[in-house]
């Protein structure tokens, strides 16, 4: 990475940022608004009025807040921790875009090769075992003729154990 691109990535805005950064100069200027309106009215009418204007404020805040963010996090999270049980059945899928949809495809990715990585595993242990046996059977099979062979015999048996061992 070049120096000119570190030095864009580390002052770039995301478009998660750029979402939250946008709708609190929103919530800003609401509660400007709220503010004036409530100080047309006179007494504890315009402190109720200030109050519960407010309450709605964040609670609507609350609800972006966890449309944009903890909804795809939670989501991603529920996935890395299924993956991390080795269940890779459910593909991570969030329904929005820019970091979060990339980390969502990233973690897509790794998933799949580490499916790939541990039927690979399988195979070649597979392979190993089957390769093992042969040789084991053999070997098995001449120390079982060691004990009933006559004298002149072991000599050839004893080789052919060596001989499979080597394998």
């Amino acid at each position: 990475m070049n120096k000119i691109s570190k030095f864009k990535s580390q002052f770039s805005i995301y478009p998660i940022s750029k979402k939250i950064l946008f709708l609190s100069k929103i919530i800003i200027a609401l509660c400007i608004l709220i503010y004036i309106a409530a100080s047309a009215l006179t007494g504890w009418q315009s402190d109720l009025l200030f109050i519960i204007l407010l309450i709605i404020l964040v609670l609507i805040w609350d609800g972006l807040l966890h449309r944009i963010v903890s909804r795809p996090i939670r989501s991603i999270s529920s996935a890395a921790q299924r993956m991390a049980d080795l269940d890779f059945s459910t593909p991570c899928e969030v329904d929005v875009s820019g970091e979060l949809k990339t980390l969502s495809d990233n973690l897509n990715k790794t998933a799949d090769n580490l499916q790939h990585a541990l039927t690979q595993r399988k195979e070649l242990t597979d392979t190993l075992s089957h390769e093992l046996k042969t040789p084991l059977g053999v070997i098995r099979a001449y120390a079982e003729g060691l004990n009933d062979c006559a004298p002149n015999r072991q000599a050839h048996y004893t080789g052919v154990i060596i001989e499979e061992t080597e394998k």
